[in-house]
């Protein structure tokens, strides 16, 4: 897949401190928490001798080739920015008008049948607020380490044991 006017998910070198939002959740050591049987897509299993868990190196490629396998890169735009999405058209016939811009700045209006909103779910990360959290969070200062809650969207550093990743984790489900 050509990178001309695209741009790759590839893991944030700089460390980031809430509020500041990484580009990407990825590290550079991350692996997938779901199977590959469970990632593939219908007729295109991911290539032989992939590990059940991949890489997101892994992962990234896989999606390249479906791509290029089914001549989908002409349709695939990156760094643009949606304005508006209008119906235009009854219930029964339309179409979608879409006002795009692009990396330059140009608008454009386009005209679809179909529109999917695919907007993630983890670029902001969500910090539950429980009763006593206060309290939880001074109490680690006098007592040993200095207490934090730290989402797992800026953790950059996982070590290659997945003992010491386990144990350096803290997960709260939001």
């Amino acid at each position: 897949m050509s990178n001309e006017g695209m741009s790759e998910a590839l893991p944030d070198p700089h460390l980031h401190s809430p509020p500041d939002i990484p580009e990407t959740p990825l590290y550079p050591l991350l692996h997938t928490n779901t199977p590959v049987p469970s990632m593939s897509y219908p007729g295109f299993p991911f290539p032989p001798g992939t590990p059940l868990y991949p890489s997101h190196e892994q992962v990234r490629e896989y999606h390249q080739q479906y791509a290029l396998a089914h001549n989908l890169t002409q349709h695939i735009q990156f760094n643009h920015e949606v304005l508006e999405t209008r119906w235009v058209g009854n219930s029964e016939y339309g179409h979608w008008n879409i006002s795009v811009r692009n990396g330059t700045n140009e608008i454009r209006l386009q005209n679809f049948d179909h529109l999917v909103v695919a907007s993630g779910n983890n670029h902001v990360p969500g910090i539950p607020v429980w009763p006593g959290q206060d309290e939880w969070l001074k109490n680690g200062s006098h007592h040993g380490p200095k207490r934090e809650i730290l989402h797992s969207f800026y953790y950059r550093c996982c070590s290659s044991n997945i003992k010491a990743c386990r144990q350096d984790l803290r997960f709260f489900k939001t």
